[in-house]
C-alpha cells in the first residue's frame, strides 16, 4: 500500500484479484497488482484505440469487464460512504484520471443525479468527449470536462468544494 501498512481487508473480489482496503489509512488497491498482460486483456482495443472509443455511439454493455468493474467500484464507494456517516447525497464529485468516464457514469444516472455536478479530469481529450457524448450523454447531472493540460489559473476547483474525489486505476 502507499502507507506501507501490511494489513488490509478484502472487500470485493473479481477473477483472481481483490479490492483491498488498508486498515490504517483506508486506501483501496487491487491485489495482486495486475500484470501488463492482464491490463492489456482487460482494456484491450476498447481502451487504447482512440478511434473505436471516440466514435462508438453507445455506452459499453453492462456485461463488459470495465462496466462490471465500475459498477462494483461505485457500489463499494456508496457502501463506504454510508458506513462513514458522510452526509448524502453527494452533490459535487470529481474524478482524476477518469479515462472514458465509465465510473462517473455510475454517478451520472443514479437516483441523486439531478442537481449533481460531476468534474472529469483526463489527459486524453478524445476520452473527455466520449464521456460527455456517450457514457454520460443525457445525464441530469452537470458534467464538467477538464483536460489536465489545461491548468490555467481560475479553472481549478476551490479547496473543499467536492463531496467526493475519485482517482481510480491511475497507479497501475
Amino acid at each position: 500500500t502507499l502507507c506501507n501498512h501490511p494489513h488490509g481487508t478484502i472487500s470485493k473480489s473479481f477473477e483472481r484479484h481483490s479490492l483491498v482496503v488498508c486498515k490504517a489509512c483506508k486506501f483501496c488497491y487491487t491485489a495482486p497488482w495486475p500484470t501488463p498482460d492482464e491490463l492489456s486483456a482487460w482494456y484491450g482495443d476498447a481502451y487504447n484505440d482512440k478511434m473505436k472509443r471516440h466514435y462508438g455511439n453507445t455506452p459499453l454493455p453492462d456485461t463488459h469487464f470495465i462496466a462490471k468493474r465500475a459498477s462494483q467500484q461505485a457500489a463499494f464507494i456508496r457502501e463506504a460512504i454510508s458506513d462513514s456517516g458522510v452526509p448524502a447525497p453527494m452533490r459535487v464529485i470529481a474524478e482524476g484520471g477518469a479515462g472514458w468516464g465509465r465510473l462517473l457514469r455510475e454517478f451520472a444516472f443514479d437516483d441523486d443525479a439531478a442537481g449533481r455536478e460531476l468534474h472529469m479530469f483526463e489527459y486524453d481529450e478524445d476520452a473527455l468527449y466520449y464521456a460527455r457524448d456517450v457514457e454520460c450523454g443525457g445525464t441530469a447531472a452537470k458534467l464538467n470536462l477538464h483536460a489536465f493540460c489545461d491548468c490555467a489559473p481560475g479553472k481549478e476547483l476551490a479547496a473543499g468544494s467536492c463531496d467526493l474525489i475519485l482517482s481510480s486505476h491511475v497507479l497501475e
